[in-house]
């Protein structure tokens, strides 16, 4: 005997789309606000962007692990059953008919905020620098101030280059991460090059020009571009070409480049892409990528 039906809900695809619009019910939340607040806002672009579950849960925890730190477990679909929920950092919420569980999992990378308390009081040891004296004060307290408001190297990262782009011009760039073992080779102008080691986190610091972002951003969305490397096909080049084309039109930061063309490229192909954008990017490194997947430009 064989009893077929269907369910009532709609295919996931028009579930995710009605669920974009709709706003949350937030059924239990031990999270902290920052945290609460990213998770809700990575659900929102997940359900946005894509058509299915898997990838939706996907998306929310890839986004909590770079904006929180530490590893999550996400699961996404309706009706989501799984009985009494426990835990310090958890977060439980419907979009309509879709719902989403999302729980620190256990075992996984410190959280950045534990890590961040820490750098913000610990002693700070200088691994290299050419600042002058003056300028290397200045990096030091505005990053312990970053350390003291933040609840992610993302943050502590952006509060450093925003301040000293401020103060003295041209484009700072800073890497914030738990593990320096890494073999890179970064291209400064004069001497403006500090690496500081907070406790367990790292902090490099470094100018690349005298011109602003958005000065080069200009000349870059009038130039030709230069293909270094790629092993896209043809009409994903163009897209990723068209894409940038379009973001370099439409931003003043690199940030904001590297986000559009990565945003863009998501919506036209699908999977999970990542984006690079600098000045003089010279540095060593090993990524792994998918088949087809890699292209290296230049304007």
């Amino acid at each position: 005997c064989m009893i077929m039906l269907k369910a009532g809900h709609l295919p996931p695809g028009e579930l995710l789309a009605v669920a974009s619009a709709l706003e949350p019910e937030v059924v239990a939340c031990t999270l902290p606000q920052a945290a609460e607040q990213r998770a809700l806002q990575c659900a929102r672009a997940a359900l946005a962007e894509h058509p299915d579950f898997t990838t939706v849960a996907r998306h929310v925890r890839n986004g909590m692990s770079s904006g929180c730190g530490g590893a999550w477990d996400v699961v996404a679909g309706v009706d989501v059953h799984l009985g009494h929920s426990t835990g310090e950092a958890l977060l439980e919420v419907k979009f309509g008919d879709v719902q989403l569980r999302v729980l620190r999992a256990q075992g996984g990378p410190e959280p950045h905020a534990g890590i961040l308390a820490r750098a913000s009081v610990g002693e700070v040891d200088i691994e290299e620098t050419t600042m002058p004296p003056a300028m290397q004060e200045r990096a030091l307290i505005d990053a312990r101030a970053a350390l003291a408001r933040a609840t992610n190297f993302d943050q502590v990262a952006a509060a450093l280059q925003e301040s000293f782009e401020e103060a003295y011009g041209g484009v700072w760039n800073c890497v914030v991460a738990t593990e320096m073992d890494l073999a890179f080779r970064l291209q400064h102008t004069g001497p403006t090059y500090l690496h500081a080691i907070f406790g367990s986190m790292a902090m490099v610091l470094y100018k690349t020009s005298e011109m602003s972002q958005a000065d080069i951003l200009a000349v870059a969305k009038s130039a030709e571009d230069e293909i270094l490397c790629s092993s896209v096909p043809p009409p994903v080049e163009e897209c990723a070409l068209a894409g940038a084309r379009v973001a370099l039109a439409a931003h003043r930061e690199f940030a904001g480049v590297a986000e559009a063309v990565m945003g863009s490229l998501v919506h036209a192909v699908g999977g999970v892409w990542r984006c690079v954008v600098g000045m003089d990017v010279h540095f060593g490194c090993w990524v792994r990528y998918a088949d087809e997947a890699y292209l290296e430009v230049r304007f």
